[in-house]
Parts: C-alpha cells; sequence; structure tokens
C-alpha cells in the first residue's frame, strides 16, 4: 500500500511574474554607462560651445578697438639675414637679424614705440611708421649675443604710445 500525505507539495509558476521580460544586469550596466556618456557629452559640448562664444566675442571686441583706431595690420612675411655660423632647418639658414614686414589695411598709419619679439623687448624712438594701404619693413637684431632664429615661428608684438597692440606669429 501506498503511503499517504497529508498535503502534496507541488509547485506552480508564479503568475504574476508570468509574460513581463526584465533586463539583465548587463544590459542595465550598458545602459547607465549610455546615459553617462550622453550626459557628459552634453555638457562637454555646452562648455566648449561657451568657450567659443568667450573668445569670438574677445575677438570681435579687439576687432573693434582695431576699426574704431582707423589702424588694421596685416603680418606679411619674415626672414632672417646674417646667416652666418647660423645653423639650417629645412634648408632655410637661420639668421642673427629678423626682418619682418607688417601691411597696414587702415585708414590710420601706425608708428610702434614698442617691439617685442618671443619675449625680448625692444624699445625705439626710430621704428619707421607703417603708412594707411603701405608696407614696413622691420629690420631687428636679435637678442644681444647674436641669436640664431628661423623665420617662422616667432612671436612678434607691437605696441604704440596710443595704447595699440597688435600681436603676429611668423
Amino acid at each position: 500500500m501506498a503511503p499517504k500525505f497529508l498535503f502534496s507539495l507541488e509547485i506552480k509558476p508564479d503568475r504574476a511574474h508570468q509574460g513581463r521580460a526584465g533586463v539583465s544586469e548587463l544590459y542595465a550596466s550598458l545602459l547607465m554607462l549610455g546615459v553617462t556618456i550622453s550626459l557628459g557629452s552634453v555638457v562637454t559640448g555646452l562648455v566648449a560651445n561657451q568657450f567659443n562664444l568667450t573668445a569670438t566675442t574677445a575677438a570681435a571686441g579687439a576687432a573693434g578697438d582695431e576699426n574704431s583706431a582707423g589702424i588694421q595690420l596685416s603680418y606679411v612675411f619674415a626672414v632672417t639675414s646674417s646667416t652666418e655660423g647660423c645653423p639650417t632647418y629645412g634648408g632655410v639658414p637661420g639668421g642673427t637679424v629678423l626682418e619682418v614686414t607688417i601691411y597696414d589695411y587702415g585708414s590710420t598709419g601706425f608708428t610702434p614705440t614698442t617691439v617685442v619679439v618671443n619675449g625680448t623687448v625692444y624699445y625705439s624712438q626710430a621704428f619707421p611708421t607703417v603708412p594707411a594701404g603701405g608696407m614696413t619693413t622691420y629690420r631687428l637684431a636679435l637678442a644681444p649675443g647674436g641669436t640664431c632664429a628661423h623665420p617662422w615661428g616667432q612671436t612678434m608684438l607691437m605696441a604704440d604710445g596710443g595704447g595699440n597692440v597688435f600681436q603676429f606669429e611668423t
């Protein structure tokens, strides 16, 4: 005779969770990573846009100052001379004298009182004037001791007595 049980244990599926699909932990992690990257990209884009807006506004302000002064300078070209003892780079010899040509396409001439090349300051009351609509070449003996330089890669800043400042990269 078979044993009789007072109750039977039958496992039935949970009807409350039946038919509902879940998201695995891996997919949930990937989704959260995607959300984090998306939000980070949005914030980075907003910051970059603000930086560009600030730089554009500053450049427009500087251009407005130049226009109101009637002085609009443009770098034309640079060469070096007095090449004795200076090495060549890219087939071009360096030199101890930097000659920079500047064009003023504004309505007022520009007479610099201070010229700075790579941090070396050249003061002079004898710098020639760049006439309105004209070109002038400035000849500067580089740093004491005859430092050799190439015509490119130089930073030149020019200022006049009226507070107008221009910076060029050769």
